[in-house]
């Protein structure tokens, strides 16, 4: 069995969300996935920005390759 980290898997999942936002598809009826990663991160930016970011820091924290 293989280990998975809880907090890498939802990193990565909110990743995804961000990437379907941006083109056109939504998370939930409520705040947008990129408005979220925004305040749980500290990200500033427009959408395509914050997702670079956000991709950068997973590169970074070794839950994604480049």
């Amino acid at each position: 069995m293989v280990a998975v980290d809880p907090i890498a898997f939802q990193k990565l999942a909110q990743y995804h969300a961000c990437k379907l936002q941006l083109l056109g598809m939504r998370h939930s009826s409520g705040r947008s996935i990129i408005a979220h990663v925004k305040k749980t991160y500290g990200f500033k930016g427009n959408n395509e920005s914050v997702v670079e970011q956000f991709k950068a820091m997973l590169i970074q924290e070794g839950i994604i390759n480049a």
